[in-house]
């Protein structure tokens, strides 16, 4: 099945009026404003999102101009707006930008893909301003980057799934490099650390079984790229988990064994974090500044977690999101989310007071993707 270029679906969301400094602003495209035809996403077959011990030269365009070091505000302007990775698409042929409405914000975009090991910024017209690309190393093609956050300065940090965490710079020389099964998204600390999200076979007691889970953590990165600590995120949600998940992996076990449970998006993966966003500032009546926004897909919820990682401070509404990703905290303190609508059959992208847990407003028309977005 051909794959709509994620650069056209950026330009889409750009046509909608939702460029880079409007994401860094924290504003959505407004109701009435057009947008890029958005088919059904893709279910991507086979899935690799696997960890440790689970069964499961650089380019550039032609004539593309220079460009000076990303400075802070175009990094921050970059790292806020969400993914897309590949839907279905009639005209295979169409690359590049092919929609920009005159409405759009001016910017650079960040882009990269799953299946491949490079980052791209483009400008409005689609034309190639950078690239990172990751070095060969002999014969062995690089491992595909997952995800990448940019850095004051033009560095990279780049996911490298389930194998390493790594710091980039400007001319895709590595910085350093963390060894750990990083999967999905990092939040970038002040100090220029990170926290990475992490996963790892494990087991969990339900009713007097230990069950096998893919077990979700944190990875706390110091700035040169030492792990300073990890943490159980398990343990922490234990009660959230869902009961009747856990039953079925109980009944899977007895029936046929361990074989196929521990595997990302597979039964045993009782959280599935997929979003990770260190608060800025105090929320007055929600949590401090320096605590954890994160979203768990396997659970439906978006919460949050103090810094240290130990108690839960705040859950969104239950029955409120199926299949959720990308939970961005806005300027006015609210909440940007994409709703996959998993069960439904139909995404938005919602805007959530978490104060009083009301939906204030919402996107969305004839956008349907089951797994991913942003």
């Amino acid at each position: 099945m051909p794959r709509l270029s994620t650069i056209a679906v950026i330009a889409g969301a750009l046509a909608a009026g939702c460029g880079p400094s409007e994401a860094a602003t924290g504003r959505p495209p407004p109701k009435d404003a057009p947008v890029a035809d958005a088919p059904p996403a893709r279910a991507e077959s086979g899935s690799t999102d696997q960890a440790p011990g689970v069964a499961d030269d650089e380019a550039t365009a032609d004539g593309a101009p220079s460009a000076p070091a990303i400075d802070g505000e175009t990094a921050a302007a970059l790292e806020a707006l969400g993914y897309f990775p590949s839907a279905p698409t009639d005209n295979p042929e169409d690359r590049g930008v092919t929609v920009a409405a005159p409405e759009g914000t001016p910017g650079l975009n960040l882009y990269s893909s799953r299946h491949s090991a490079n980052a791209i910024l483009i400008d409005m017209s689609g034309r190639e301003v950078h690239r990172w690309s990751a070095r060969t190393d002999g014969d062995e093609p690089p491992k595909p980057w997952m995800h990448v956050e940019p850095l004051p300065g033009g560095d990279l940090l780049v996911i490298t799934k389930a194998h390493a965490v790594s710091r980039i710079d400007w001319d895709s020389e590595v910085v350093w490099q963390a060894a750990i099964p990083a999967h999905h998204d990092l939040a970038v600390r002040p100090d220029g650390g990170a926290l990475a999200l992490i996963r790892w076979a494990d087991t969990v007691d339900y009713e007097g079984t230990r069950l096998p889970i893919l077990a979700d953590g944190i990875a706390f990165l110091s700035p040169e790229g030492e792990v300073e600590r990890r943490a159980h995120l398990v343990p922490v949600l234990e009660d959230e988990l869902s009961s009747g998940r856990l039953e079925r992996i109980r009944t899977r076990l007895e029936a046929s064994g361990p074989a196929g449970i521990v595997r990302g998006g597979g039964l045993g993966d009782v959280l599935h974090t997929n979003s990770i966003e260190i608060l800025p500032r105090d929320i007055e009546g929600v949590a401090p500044a320096g605590s954890l926004l994160l979203s768990f897909r396997a659970i439906d919820r978006v919460m949050i977690v103090d810094a240290e990682v130990e108690r839960i401070l705040w859950r969104s509404p239950g029955g409120l999101t199926q299949g959720q990703h990308d939970a961005t905290i806005l300027d006015n303190d609210h909440f940007l989310i994409f709703d996959n609508g998993s069960r439904r059959g139909a995404s938005r992208v919602i805007e959530l007071d978490p104060v009083s847990g009301e939906v204030v407003w919402q996107w969305g028309e004839e956008l349907y993707t089951q797994l991913r977005g942003g």
